[in-house]
């Protein structure tokens, strides 16, 4: 009789230890399900926010679109403004003469432009109200055209590379650095074996490191050549103007 007893206490236990089992299963199967659904809605509220985040930044590329659309607009308008300007003859105040023998030639100006866009100009203007001309007879009419060209509307042509040397030295002459620095560029990547001794001995006033490197540079790769060459040796001879390797 205690025997059964005893058995049945022990399969009471059991049965009360397998379903206890069986609760921690289905409490473990729920938490699976919940912690999945929690991952789900996580997830789902990641893409929310990152079709936001790319929503915002697709508005703000747009708009930073918008805005360069706009400033080009504003400046290609005040290029044709300021080109109006020095086209036409109204409230011009100043004058620059080229008093060449063979072209001599006056160009119609205004003083505000001249000074805010020109160091060289500022400095002749100011406390000077009653200047109202400059003669400048060192520069040719297309050469002083040009310049004005880029003070009023900030473009130039270097149609001609000829007078690249010559638009250099007037953007240094009238303190117009950032000019200065694009011709001499220019200059920099336009020189090649058929013309650097022409730019090397055009540069030999102005005296510009870049310019001179870049000749100098050019004559070590090709010395030999150089000194092989009857025509070059003539002209610098004609010149006196001798290049050594460095």
């Amino acid at each position: 009789m205690e025997n059964n007893n005893n058995n049945q206490i022990e399969n009471q236990i059991e049965n009360q230890i397998e379903n206890q089992n069986q609760i921690e299963n289905e409490n473990q199967k729920e938490n699976q399900i919940e912690n999945q659904i929690e991952k789900e809605i996580e997830n789902q509220n990641e893409n929310e926010n990152e079709n936001e985040n790319q929503k915002e930044i697709e508005i703000e590329n747009q708009n930073q679109i918008e805005k360069k659309n706009l400033e080009k607009k504003v400046t290609k308008n005040l290029i044709k403004d300021y080109s109006n300007l020095l086209n036409e003859n109204s409230f011009k105040d100043f004058s620059i003469f080229i008093e060449n023998k063979s072209n001599p030639f006056e160009i119609k100006v205004h003083k505000s432009i001249l000074s805010s866009r020109s160091p060289f100009f500022n400095e002749f203007l100011k406390g000077q109200n009653d200047i109202n001309k400059i003669s400048l007879n060192q520069f040719n009419k297309k050469e002083m055209e040009s310049i004005l060209s880029y003070i009023y509307h900030g473009n130039i042509s270097f149609e001609n590379q000829e007078n690249l040397i010559q638009l250099l030295e007037i953007s240094i002459y009238f303190k117009l650095n950032l000019l200065k620095e694009i011709i001499q560029k220019k200059i920099s990547n336009s020189i090649n074996y058929s013309n650097f001794f022409q730019f090397l001995f055009q540069n030999r006033n102005l005296k510009l490191g870049e310019i001179k490197i870049k000749c100098f540079e050019l004559i070590n790769q090709n010395f030999s050549q150089i000194q092989n060459n009857e025509n070059l040796f003539n002209l610098t001879q004609r010149r006196n103007y001798q290049i050594y390797s460095i």
